[in-house]
């Protein structure tokens, strides 16, 4: 689940003229053109304040083999935009008194974790939610958590698929972090001890989820449609595939228009959420309520405030933060021009979900090609996205 150190700098950049505000009708129109010209397979958006959902639409393609159309309701996975759930569950569980954030985790976890280069200095869930804790992703043994999604995997029921993606979490995490693990190296750490540097890292974010489910007795799974996914409405969520919406699924493609052989993800709450447009939005919403203080389903006002704030003193940031975003909150990222969310990447998939604090607006994007892989494509989606600014109800 990659980061968009390239597609970030899209986000606050004008690449449109001062037209006129189109209504709703309109700027479909405009979105049509723009995705009939675009090499997009498909897409979908949505415009949000605080009282639902102001605009969604889809364009394209779901499946271009098959000619299924890309809908609201169509279901993908949105790589690292997963992780804002992760902090919403992390600040529930501090509610719930589980633990805190500054708990460290080898008070919580089986076996113990220690960074080689500062053994003695704890780790910190609070360290884990702002990727500084110096756990990093070691490719050759991030890459194995992506594995082929087999017809015999799918022909398992739910409680079995749940089962079986709540060990293979346990098992990755402990290969890779004790020192008795296979995959385990020194090079799984960054040089920098805990809490000094910022390392953005996958394996680190799921590593947080694995916690809550050891303390709350429930896979992250259902610890999500719980207290996130019930409570929204987010009925076509979730984390693992179900055989029985196999219809509703998009295809992922490459930027040439190969398609991609469907896979899963062993380390799946890093980024491996299944959702759609709709349920984004639903979601998106539902935080720009708890942001402006409004009573939320999710959290309480405090817990808000914590995990969409600022989480790195300005007078003593850790290093190796992008100048784009200097500050992080709780798995959210914080841009330089004030817009709060998180971007997501992975292979033929790429999504996009911020808010802007001072209008009270937030824009969610997901697309079934990996963006991040082709400039024309980053260009084509850069012009959609600063087009969402134009609906009147946005201004």
């Amino acid at each position: 689940m990659k980061c968009f150190p390239a597609l970030v700098l899209l986000l606050g950049v004008p690449l449109l003229g001062t037209a006129q505000a189109p209504s709703p009708d309109s700027l479909t129109t405009q979105l049509s053109r723009l995705a009939s010209a675009s090499g997009l397979p498909g897409f979908g958006v949505a415009v949000v304040n605080s009282t639902g959902i102001l605009y969604e639409h889809s364009f394209g393609y779901a499946n271009r083999q098959t000619r299924q159309p890309y809908s609201a309701g169509t279901i993908q996975n949105v790589g690292s935009v997963s992780k804002t759930f992760i902090g919403v569950a992390l600040l529930k569980a501090v509610e719930q008194g589980l633990f805190t954030l500054d708990t460290p985790i080898n008070e919580v976890l089986p076996f113990a974790v220690h960074h080689p280069r500062a053994p003695a200095q704890p780790i910190t869930i609070r360290q884990l939610a702002t990727h500084t804790s110096g756990i990093i992703d070691r490719e050759a043994a991030y890459r194995k958590a992506y594995v082929p999604r087999t017809a015999a995997t799918a022909a398992l029921d739910s409680a079995e698929r749940h089962a079986l993606a709540q060990w293979q979490l346990a098992a990755f995490l402990r290969d890779y972090l004790s020192p008795k693990g296979r995959t385990f190296r020194p090079a799984n750490f960054s040089p920098d001890a805990p809490g000094t540097a910022y390392h953005y890292s996958n394996i680190g974010a799921a590593l947080a989820a694995y916690l809550i489910e050891l303390k709350s007795g429930l896979s992250f799974a259902e610890y999500t449609r719980r207290y996130i996914f019930e409570p929204l409405k987010m009925h076509d969520s979730g984390w693992l595939y179900e055989p029985r919406r196999a219809n509703r699924y998009a295809l992922n493609y490459k930027p040439g228009g190969q398609p991609l052989c469907p896979y899963s993800l062993l380390t799946y709450p890093d980024g491996g959420l299944l959702t759609t447009p709709h349920d984004l939005g639903l979601y998106l919403a539902e935080i720009l309520r708890g942001a402006a203080g409004q009573p939320s389903l999710l959290l309480t006002h405090a817990s808000f405030q914590t995990m969409l704030g600022p989480q790195f003193a300005a007078a003593a940031p850790p290093r190796n933060l992008h100048p784009k975003e200097p500050n992080s909150g709780i798995f959210w990222a914080i841009r330089r021009n004030g817009q709060i969310g998180h971007t997501g990447s992975d292979p033929g998939a790429s999504s996009f979900m911020f808010y802007n604090p001072q209008t009270g607006i937030g824009k969610v994007f997901i697309t079934n090609v990996a963006l991040d892989e082709n400039e024309a494509l980053t260009k084509q989606f850069g012009a959609i996205w600063q087009l969402l600014d134009t609906l009147p109800a946005a201004k």
